[in-house]
């Protein structure tokens, strides 16, 4: 590894190499049109080597990243010349990658523009990190700040990395009197996990393997290509392995990556504990336990869930991680009930059955769940028709709303962003139809918006005014 990049506010001071005077760059003033050094330190405090650090334009990625910067590449490409005019001198900036086209339309449109015909206009000269250092090596040495205690620092966090641990207040999506409590006993329950499946992993794959840990770490070999399994067998097994042994190693280290994927950061990023983010980690969990059964992982489930019961989410009142988890493992395993938990048989509704008796059956009994796919698909069906009517109506809006209400009060596992996508396509038609009627008969614009649509929106976190607050003037 050459280098990293991080965040304006993870630099604490710098010095020019040659040991100068320190100069404090905290709160983000460091300057980001070059690379720095950070020397790297055993636990000892002892030196053991240095890497390249980048810190990128803070103003220029919150620019493309959330106050439409892709909307111009000229414009863009002149806010990337103003940062200098030297050789040296570097325009980077650090932006999700779902960004170009999808939170922006066109935004990879715009990007090939910029390399290819702006930037180069203006003498920009595109590159990358690897060749940036390759002409500009680091001339100042950079400490970065370590967070609250040393515990580590963050792009995305002003206390460090609290948001991976503990209801620090900051959150992304969550509404008023929600709060985030589930994230220290959702972290320690996988932590806990994470200690059980590296026990069995070390005891049982090390009768196998000559260094176990190394063989985990390698093992990236085989998740790229499952043909390089013999070339990691002559690798690293202790001796010949019949199949039931190879078997053992495939399941062992699958395990292992699995332990490492229920650690993916979006988990406790976002607002509530019954997200798909979570519900997504903790099927990689399950997965791991699966492969460690056999192996002597007995117990290992009934203990997660014992410490996932402590998480409580903010959407159902009552419902935990352990809850969470054994509908996530029972719909993996075909219904198969996870350790110490009940089944969930899956069936489809009857035939015929009304849509609104099946959320409320649903609502009753979460652990016997009705098939998610057909009971989903029953509510893809009803806003269909509901999209099909002439126009949106304040009725149409209203009825959807009610659905969107009905479906998350049930419990229902179901991604809800196509659905809200939906309804808030129907309150700017709404919108933009009334605008149209008003304009036509000389009438401003504006008035109340309709109550009972305020409290059905707020109720289904789907915004009641997305062109502003004159958006659903009452119809007279």
């Amino acid at each position: 590894m050459r280098y990293l990049i991080l965040a304006p506010g993870q630099a604490r001071r710098i010095r020019p190499l040659e040991a100068g005077e320190w100069q404090d760059v905290s709160d983000g003033r460091i300057d980001t049109r070059r690379a720095y050094r950070a020397l790297v330190r055993d636990p000892d405090g002892s030196v053991a080597g240095s890497i390249a650090v980048f810190f990128y334009d803070g103003a220029l990625s919150a620019g493309i990243s959330f106050h439409h910067f892709l909307r111009s590449a000229p414009e863009l490409a002149d806010r990337m010349a103003a940062n200098g005019t030297g050789e040296a001198d570097l325009a980077h900036v650090a932006t999700d990658g779902e960004v170009y086209g999808h939170h922006e339309p066109f935004g990879d449109m715009c990007l090939a523009y910029l390399t290819r015909r702006e930037a180069p206009a203006r003498g920009i000269r595109v590159t990358n990190y690897g060749e940036y250092l390759d002409r500009h090596p680091p001339t100042h040495e950079v400490a970065l700040d370590f967070g609250p205690a040393g515990a580590g620092s963050s792009w995305s966090c002003a206390h460090g990395v609290a948001r991976w641990r503990e209801d620090c207040g900051c959150s992304t999506g969550g509404r008023p009197g929600w709060s985030q409590r589930w994230r220290s006993p959702l972290r320690a329950a996988l932590d806990a996990l994470r200690d059980r499946l590296a026990a069995v992993y070390e005891e049982r794959a090390g009768e196998l393997l000559t260094d176990p840990w190394r063989a985990r770490d390698e093992a990236i070999d085989l998740i790229l290509d499952p043909r390089h399994l013999d070339r990691f067998l002559d690798r690293h097994a202790r001796k010949p392995l019949d199949d039931a042994d190879r078997a053992a190693v495939l399941s062992l280290v699958d395990s292992q990556h699995h332990a490492m994927l229920m650690f993916t950061s979006c988990a406790w990023f976002f607002a509530d504990l019954a997200g798909v983010e979570v519900r997504q980690n903790l099927a990689f969990a399950a997965r791991a336990i699966e492969r460690v059964r056999a192996y002597g992982g007995e117990g290992i489930e009934r203990d997660l869930l014992e410490r996932l019961a402590a998480a409580e989410g903010n959407r159902r009142q009552g419902d935990t991680g352990a809850d969470l988890y054994r509908r996530v493992a029972a719909r993996m395993r075909g219904g198969e009930a996870a350790e110490g938990g009940e089944g969930a048989p899956g069936r489809d509704p009857a035939p015929g059955e009304p849509l609104e008796a099946l959320l409320e059956r649903h609502a009753r009994d979460r652990k016997h769940l009705l098939s998610s796919q057909a009971v989903a698909k029953l509510v893809e069906d009803r806003f269909a028709s509901l999209l099909d009517r002439d126009e949106a109506r304040p009725e149409t809006i209203r009825d959807s709303l009610a659905l969107l209400e009905r479906v998350e009060r049930c419990g229902l596992e179901f991604d809800r962003t196509r659905l809200e996508e939906c309804v808030y396509a129907l309150l700017l038609s709404y919108r933009t139809a009334r605008a149209a009627r008003l304009a036509g008969r000389s009438e401003p614009a504006s008035g109340d918006v309709p109550e009972e649509l305020i409290r059905l929106a707020e109720r289904t976190n789907v915004s009641p005014d997305p062109l502003g607050p004159d958006s659903f003037a009452q119809d007279s």
